[in-house]
Formats: C-alpha cells, sequence, structure tokens
C-alpha cells in the first residue's frame, strides 16, 4: 500500500459518509501481498507497473463495488490477475466481500465472441472510470489506463438485489443497463 495514500484520505465525493469511510477504512488496513505474490507464482503479473500502485488500483475497484453497488462494475486487465489471485483464496476472499459489500462478489469474464457482453463490458469499463475519478483524488493511469476494446477483460454485477445492506448507502441511481 502506498505510505501515504489511502482510499479513506483520497476519498473526495462530497457524499461519502461514515459507513463508507468505516468500510474504505477496512479495505485499506487488508494485506494484498499474499494475493499479489500468488499473482505472480502464476505466472499473472507483474506488469511494468510497481506492486503497490496495483494492490490499491484493486482496493478502488473494491471501494467502487461498495460505493456504486446498484451498478455493475468492469476492471483494467493490469488488476485482474490480482482479482484472481484473491479470489484463490476463497474463504478470505468471501469474507473480505462481506464485510466490504455484504455478500460474496462474483466475477464474470468476458468472453471476446459475444458481442452483446463486449459492448456492456465497454460501457461498464468506461463509467467504472467515470465513477473513480469522481470518487477518489488518485486514479492512477497505469493501473486504470483508457483501454481498447481487445483489453476488455471482465466484471462483477451489481443490482438492487445485490448487496442490499449497501442500498441505502448508494452514492449513485441504479442504471438499468448497469445492474445486471
Amino acid at each position: 500500500m502506498h505510505p501515504i495514500l489511502t482510499l479513506a484520505s483520497s476519498a473526495i465525493h462530497p457524499n461519502i459518509g461514515p459507513e463508507h469511510r468505516k468500510r474504505l477504512l477496512y479495505i485499506d488496513q487488508c494485506d494484498f501481498s499474499r494475493y499479489f505474490a500468488k499473482a505472480v507464482e502464476l505466472g499473472l503479473g507483474p506488469h511494468d507497473v510497481d506492486g503497490e500502485a496495483i494492490v490499491f488500483g484493486l482496493k478502488q475497484y473494491y471501494a467502487i463495488a461498495m460505493l456504486d453497488p446498484a451498478n455493475g462494475h468492469a476492471i483494467s486487465d493490469v488488476l485482474d490477475p490480482l482479482w484472481h489471485a484473491h479470489m484463490l483464496f476463497s474463504e478470505e476472499y468471501e469474507a473480505f466481500c462481506n464485510k466490504v459489500v455484504g455478500q460474496y462478489m462474483h466475477h464474470a469474464p468476458l468472453r471476446k465472441d459475444d458481442t452483446v457482453m463486449l459492448r456492456r463490458v465497454r460501457v461498464l469499463y468506461d463509467y467504472t472510470l467515470r465513477r473513480l475519478r469522481e470518487c477518489f483524488r488518485n486514479v492512477d493511469e497505469r493501473v486504470w489506463p483508457t483501454l481498447p476494446d481487445e483489453r476488455l477483460i471482465c466484471l462483477h454485477k451489481g443490482n438492487q438485489d445485490t448487496y442490499t445492506a449497501l442500498q441505502e448507502y448508494r452514492l449513485y441511481a441504479p442504471v438499468p443497463a448497469l445492474a445486471t
């Protein structure tokens, strides 16, 4: 984790409240070094970006899922290997998800030959970038780059029936096209 940069200190959205801050602090305090080491061991990374930036970027992804639970979000291909490695520690990942969003955060991989899903992931990725920039002072373009379609990778789903404990705290209204 960056020594000074934390989710809680870089949060800039005006409506981030006490419940959000509590969960942001929890994400900040989580040690992702084991998951990063596992990603490297499996040959899933690292990219030409330092590990601290990658870990912080994945923490931002989890934070956006928490801040905007009614809508789905797509992750960058730079961060995806660390997300996969985190999921391999399934009990830890499930407990983390329960603390952050209130239930397991499922992964949906993109099939590049599915043009409908490709368009959906394109919209979700662009939406995710926009929300990240609205919520956080520091969004590293090395880990959250503008991606061409061929580098889009996967997403997690959101909707009003998911992450029910968070819906009253959401910062953004549900967008039907983004929710399922």
